[in-house]
């Protein structure tokens, strides 16, 4: 069921949708198109990319959609010169952003994990900067987003290879939510547009001349 809905055309367009359907609805949509859903034997698996390919044909439609390929890091790619694409599930939920630059999108059901690994994927400066001071802190939601962002960008990137803690900073300039890809020969900067639900975050990183501010800012200490 389709939840969520941003289709403001001069910003990252972007739907979400809650997966409350049986795998058979998505098999027979996408049974005329040949989608083979046997590669995936994990239910959980299958499901997800099921729900996640099904809205991609209803936003991009059968010409788009039938042309999609997948490049040698595992990014989606459309037939259009123009029209990028990104898609990230955590189950029950998937969603799938669109724009005419580089986007990422990345969406995450809250985990426990995140308190475990968090040193691995933010700096410490960013640990400094967006979570408080406090050896009992553990806000879930925030580390949540902050991993989104992260994530966000390694997908608009769109190459392996990168590491989290040292080549992805992210940075707050009000009004604006910004990360920076640092790359050998250059660096990258993407604009953020974030934000926390009840159930799970997401987060959108893009290049663009036009900013459009993040829907949540992460509080600092």
């Amino acid at each position: 069921m389709l939840i969520y809905t941003s289709t403001n055309e001069l910003s990252p367009q972007m739907w979400i949708w809650k997966i409350e359907e049986e795998a058979q609805f998505f098999i027979d949509a996408l049974a005329p198109l040949g989608f083979n859903h046997d590669i995936y034997p994990n239910f959980k698996r299958k499901i997800e990319v099921l729900a996640s390919r099904y809205l991609m044909l209803q936003i991009l439609g059968v010409e788009i959609f039938s042309t999609l390929i997948v490049d040698e890091f595992g990014k989606l790619h459309t037939s259009e010169k123009e029209l990028f694409i990104s898609i990230s599930h955590s189950f029950p939920y998937t969603t799938i952003v669109k724009h005419h630059a580089p986007v990422g999108i990345d969406i995450q059901c809250y985990s426990d994990k995140l308190l475990t690994i968090q040193n691995r994927f933010l700096s410490d400066l960013e640990l400094q900067y967006f979570l408080p001071e406090n050896p009992n802190y553990d806000d879930i939601p925030a580390l949540s987003l902050l991993w989104n962002i992260k994530e966000a960008v390694y997908k608009a990137h769109g190459k392996k290879e990168i590491i989290f803690k040292n080549q992805i900073i992210i940075q707050k300039t009000k009004p604006i939510l910004e990360a920076q890809l640092l790359l050998e020969n250059e660096t990258k900067t993407f604009h953020i547009i974030s934000q926390i639900y009840d159930e799970f975050s997401y987060a959108i990183a893009y290049v663009s001349d036009t900013v459009f501010c993040s829907a949540f800012f992460l509080q600092t200490k």
